[in-house]
């Protein structure tokens, strides 16, 4: 899987870390139960780096199962998103995931367990793959490097509609739950798990 280098973060950025970490924390709810995520989306801001996990529903939000808070140093080229190819056109040298138009650069790098997965012409539709580089606008994914996940698919089934994204918070709405990001709009609910991690 692709991981980002993480840089060491600076004393003051450290504290200020830990904070938030500690107001986003599930802690426990009534009862002794899990707080719920729901109950933290007033706490997320815009530019927050998140990893945020869920299921496309066509025109509606997609729905959200999984949310961390990402606390560190990121670069321009630190998004990434995963999910199953849906298209791939060889004369623009791009590939669709989730309806995220991902362009390809002769200087990508490519990694797979397997030995047939090479380059770009061994990408084909059905295939389970994480991209990491550089999100510029209006769901268009500029690629710096490419795993093929597919072996985990099979180990692990990963939905044909799950995405699964890195980047930056583009909007909240903590009234009526929802939470954007790379031009996603995700559904939070009462069984989104809400986590904070320092990379």
């Amino acid at each position: 899987m692709i991981r980002a280098i993480r840089f060491p973060v600076p004393a003051a950025l450290a504290l200020v870390a830990t904070a938030m970490l500690l107001a986003l924390a599930p802690g426990r709810g009534e009862a002794g139960r899990p707080a719920r995520a729901v109950d933290h989306l007033a706490n997320l801001k815009l530019g927050h780096w998140i990893q945020i996990e869920g299921a496309a529903r066509g025109t509606e939000p997609a729905l959200c199962t999984d949310v961390r808070l990402l606390t560190g140093d990121f670069l321009d080229d630190d998004w990434s998103i995963e999910g199953t190819v849906q298209a791939v056109d060889v004369k623009k040298r791009e590939i669709i995931i989730s309806g995220v138009h991902v362009q390809v650069p002769e200087n990508v790098s490519f990694e797979s367990s397997s030995k047939a997965f090479k380059g770009f012409l061994d990408i084909v539709p059905g295939m389970l793959l994480e991209v990491g580089g550089t999100y510029l606008r209006n769901r268009i994914f500029l690629a710096k490097e490419i795993d093929d996940e597919s072996d985990d698919n099979e180990r692990k089934p990963w939905g044909r509609d799950q995405i699964l994204i890195v980047g930056k918070i583009e909007g909240v709405d903590s009234r009526k739950r929802l939470l954007s990001a790379m031009g996603f709009t995700f559904q939070v609910t009462e069984k989104t798990r809400l986590r904070s991690v320092i990379q």
